[in-house]
């Protein structure tokens, strides 16, 4: 496929081959201006390719009415875009009402999704102004997702949000895909976004010219060339640790002192910290305690969904100088060490190099 603006010389796509695998989340990554958005408009054809075809399933865009193909795939874009004279309930219904659901069905649906993008029923009579960012940006996922389309293409649906935000919606869109396996194309400028929500990644340069298609692990360890290597950016350690996680660290032995102390509770002393861990009668972990005159810092705790690159942080933000793991139903699994970190980095290092 490719594509020239009007009055431009240079193209916006160059003779671009791609297929997305249905069921999974695929990130377009590039510089602005590299195309990225013109190719997620052509495909629900608010823009058209020169030559070419894009196909659903093996049916040319082309040959399907344009209004039919619009209601079949859901489209999220750059800061929400909301109508901003409709009602969130409006909003989140527009599609399903001129699909003619039935009113009890669109407001099932309505009600369901404001459930699963975790917002209150009290929202649904307000309007978009009245919202903060990220709800805004919940509410145009609902609608993206209204009429349950098989294909959800998203334009830099968490751009114009804080970083804080930003990182959660990123969270709950990785849960969602885990539930509902969409086939998503999500256009970022953000290699860190990429790495975090992409099952597949595509690398553009300028032109519109796919440089490189593949998985977050593989672009780490092995960059097609300079482009993407500084694209990638200096620190490919670290963004290997964001795609690895709690769960996938190997069970060490652990032969730290376990001392029963009196309640039923257990003082677990790790090597690496001065401090010793309190685990109640539930073997849930209650606090530190110091044995010197140093307070003990507060406790943090992280789970087998959360990152390597999370446990870096709270090893690295806590006096203790480990990360306190715990399962599903909040028991102490173990203590996690920079030395185990960098013991999985390089077991990852060696897997990818093979």
């Amino acid at each position: 496929m490719t594509k020239h603006h009007a009055g431009k010389s240079a193209p916006a796509v160059s003779s671009l081959n791609l297929l997305v695998q249905e069921g999974e989340l695929c990130v377009f990554v590039g510089p602005s201006g590299c195309g990225k958005s013109t190719i997620l408009r052509m495909i629900n054809r608010l823009d058209t390719q020169d030559n070419g075809r894009i196909s659903i399933n093996g049916v040319d865009t082309q040959e399907t009415d344009v209004v039919t193909l619009r209601r079949h795939v859901g489209f999220m874009m750059q800061k929400a875009a909301l109508f901003p004279h409709k009602t969130v309930e409006q909003n989140i219904s527009a599609v399903p009402r001129l699909l003619k659901w039935d009113s009890r069905r669109i407001q099932a649906r309505v009600a369901e999704l404001m459930s699963l993008v975790d917002l209150p029923a009290e929202l649904l009579t307000r309007y978009p102004n009245q919202l903060s960012g990220g709800q805004q940006s919940r509410v145009a996922l609902a609608r993206a997702l209204a009429s349950d389309p098989p294909i959800i293409l998203m334009d830099e649906p968490f751009g114009a949000l804080d970083p804080l935000t930003r990182e959660r919606l990123q969270d709950e869109l990785i849960s969602l895909q885990k539930r509902l396996r969409k086939t998503i194309i999500l256009v970022t400028h953000d290699m860190e976004e990429a790495i975090k929500l992409g099952d597949r990644i595509a690398v553009f340069e300028d032109q519109g010219m796919l440089v490189q298609f593949d998985s977050p692990e593989n672009i780490l360890a092995r960059p097609e060339n300079d482009f993407v290597r500084q694209f990638v950016g200096n620190d490919p350690s670290l963004k290997r640790l964001a795609l690895m996680k709690v769960s996938e660290l190997n069970m060490l032995e652990d032969n730290q002192a376990m001392e029963i102390t009196s309640g039923g509770a257990t003082l677990y002393g790790h090597g690496e910290t001065a401090f010793k861990l309190m685990i109640n009668h539930n073997c849930e972990p209650v606090r530190w305690i110091s044995e010197t005159e140093v307070p003990p810092p507060e406790l943090t705790v992280v789970s087998g969904t959360h990152s390597l690159q999370t446990a870096l942080l709270e090893i690295l933000n806590s006096p203790s100088g480990v990360a306190v793991q715990v399962d599903d139903h909040g028991r102490f699994k173990r203590c996690i060490s920079t030395a185990q970190l960098h013991v999985a980095l390089q077991q990852n290092r060696k897997d990818c190099t093979q």
